[in-house]
């Protein structure tokens, strides 16, 4: 069950900004947030097509693969907010809790930069609330991902998120509740 919400965070969180064409912080002139034309193909970015094998690499169990996409993606665009916060649960994941506290701090501070600059950016709320999702601050993360809904009631895959969410925090419940009970 844990596996499969996993998969659907990182296909919700890769998806949710297709195209991406900057990084998330910068700020996006007013018709970027306008859909493209049914006419226009859609153009994916080299960041993009790195994220996504990043996702998928993580998906079949590829932490070190993740990573490495994932890198790559920063030596290209250093600030691009949410690689920095899926190389940083990855990286706390494989055990290096310093680097991937690293890359989630330099995340949160890019986020909250822009939020000073655009408190209307649903994207932005939604990426505060996906990386405290990471860092399983679920009160945080069903705020920041209410606000989005609040800002952005068109994005299908934020509401599921939001369900997402919740249940995974009832499941982090239920499994601290039972490592209680278990005992060390």
């Amino acid at each position: 069950m844990r596996k499969r919400a996993l998969h659907l965070l990182l296909l919700g969180l890769a998806l949710a900004f297709l195209p991406a064409g900057q990084a998330f912080c910068e700020e996006k002139p007013a018709e970027a947030n306008k859909p493209a034309a049914a006419d226009k193909p859609l153009k994916i970015s080299q960041e993009d097509t790195l994220f996504m094998d990043g996702v998928m690499k993580e998906m079949n169990g590829d932490r070190a693969g993740a990573r490495d996409a994932y890198s790559k993606i920063l030596e290209i665009k250093p600030d691009d907010t949410r690689t920095l916060i899926s190389r940083g649960r990855v990286l706390a994941q494989m055990g290096n809790q310093e680097a991937g506290t690293a890359d989630m701090n330099r995340a949160f501070g890019l986020i909250g930069e822009a939020l000073k600059k655009n408190p209307n950016d649903a994207s932005l709320y939604y990426l505060r609330g996906y990386a405290n999702r990471c860092l399983k601050q679920f009160d945080k993360a069903i705020a920041d991902t209410k606000k989005a809904i609040q800002l952005d009631p068109n994005r299908p895959n934020y509401p599921l998120d939001l369900r997402m969410i919740e249940l995974e925090k009832r499941l982090d419940a239920q499994q601290r509740e039972r490592e209680k009970k278990e005992g060390p």
